[in-house]
């Protein structure tokens, strides 16, 4: 965790182990790159200290085949595994658009929510063009 933790800028502690058998009974068929999409998507949408059971994807849980969905608040975005992925800088926006919907624009607790400071935030606004939004609230 600690590798992605550096690159998420988050603090995750580890995976619960109801969390890790599911992962470990997956078969992966995208390899170790899928795992990482996996493991990313989840540290990033979630602000717990570990990655839980229910942060995981439907299809990761059921050990089904991917199923398209549409990430929170953009319409037309899609994870779908079939060259959908989107970047890691596509999800931080995503994240952050998601954090401040939630937290009704408090920059403030979005960035708490994000395991981020508001500084962090605010620069992170500005990087994703999201200057307006910044001014809001």
């Amino acid at each position: 965790m600690g590798g992605l933790n550096r690159e998420l800028d988050r603090e995750v502690e580890g995976i619960a182990p109801d969390a890790e058998a599911v992962l470990r009974r997956y078969p992966w068929p995208g390899n170790v790159r899928e795992m990482r999409n996996v493991l990313e998507r989840a540290i990033l949408l979630h602000s717990e200290r570990e990655v839980r059971l229910e942060d995981l994807p439907a299809e990761v849980r059921t050990g089904s085949a991917p199923a398209p969905i549409s990430a929170p608040g953009t319409p037309g975005f899609r994870l779908d595994g079939g060259g959908g992925i989107p970047t890691m800088a596509e999800v931080e926006k995503m994240a952050i658009e998601f954090a401040l919907q939630r937290c009704g624009g408090n920059k403030t607790k979005a960035a708490e929510s994000l395991g981020i400071s508001r500084q962090t935030l605010r620069t992170k606004l500005k990087e994703y063009c999201l200057a307006g939004v910044e001014e809001e609230g």
